[in-house]
């Protein structure tokens, strides 16, 4: 056996790590996870996008990003409500997500994310934020 170094994750790779958490999942927890994309475009140009996973009753928001010509605009909102609506549909009655203390731990206590856990200078100076809530 040999390894690999890449700059970047292959295709091939992503898709082998994911077929693998999703087949040990499934063997310990008879569950696997149901990821979702969503995406704001205007003209064909992705402005915003937040993607994440249900898996059992928790749904998880891997990632949310808005251009910064919209952000403050309720985009963020938009796709966080239709996020959790996925969820409601797949049965989670809990959302969870993450941020760094420079980005916008404020944005999620506006959703009525409350913070559960915080490491502190976890990346250099900035602190690491988890929020939770029911939905």
């Amino acid at each position: 056996m040999d390894i690999k170094q890449y700059d970047s994750v292959p295709d091939f790779v992503q898709n082998a790590l994911h077929e693998g958490f999703e087949e040990h999942a499934r063997e310990t927890t008879g569950d696997g996870r149901n990821y979702f994309c969503l995406t704001l475009e205007e003209g064909g140009v992705i402005k915003a996008a937040c993607h994440g996973y249900s898996y059992t009753d928790d749904l998880y928001i891997s990632q949310l990003w808005v251009d910064k010509s919209l952000r403050g605009t309720g985009m963020g909102r938009r796709l966080m409500d239709e996020a959790t609506s996925i969820g409601r549909e797949r049965g989670c009655g809990k959302s969870w997500v993450d941020t760094y203390s420079y980005q916008a731990p404020e944005f999620y206590l506006k959703l009525g994310f409350e913070e559960y856990e915080r490491i502190r200078r976890y990346r250099g100076p900035y602190d690491r934020i988890f929020f939770r809530k029911l939905i």
